[in-house]
């Protein structure tokens, strides 16, 4: 029987720049691009029963996708270890990393609601972070509604 009540994880900003450490990380790096955070942060989303990836987890904006997906395919991994085989990974794409999203997007001719499930294999960027995730994946785009 399962728990009426989830345990979820939220992201408010994975890629937040890193300022609490005493050796300040290289130019633009995202905070978890460093294995001391990075290990921290998985170690405390573990023992959840899901975790819901608020924006901005692959910085597409800034950065080609290719160095982008390479950048966050570390933490997305490490988190799946942590989380194991069956735990619920939920992308919230944000402004950095809605292109996730686009072919979905150009593909719909209705308005969007808050909550809208996207498939996770309906865009080749979007297909390789769900395949880096591994799991259960599920993508909600543009919000999301926690229950």
């Amino acid at each position: 029987m399962t728990s009426p009540t989830r345990r979820s994880a939220l992201d408010a900003e994975i890629r937040s720049r890193h300022r609490a450490t005493a050796t300040p990380l290289p130019g633009n790096r995202w905070a978890v691009q460093s294995a001391p955070v990075r290990s921290a942060l998985v170690a405390r989303l573990a023992g959840a029963d899901r975790v819901v990836l608020l924006g901005d987890l692959v910085e597409l904006i800034e950065r080609d996708s290719e160095s982008a997906l390479e950048c966050a395919r570390p933490f997305l991994e490490e988190l799946r270890a942590a989380l194991g085989p069956s735990r619920e990974v939920v992308i919230v794409p944000g402004n950095h990393d809605r292109p996730l999203v686009e072919p979905w997007l150009r593909g719909r001719d209705d308005a969007l609601t808050l909550e809208q499930d996207v498939p996770p294999q309906s865009g080749p960027e979007l297909a390789r972070v769900a395949a880096m995730i591994g799991g259960p994946v599920r993508v909600a785009y543009p919000g999301i509604w926690l229950r």
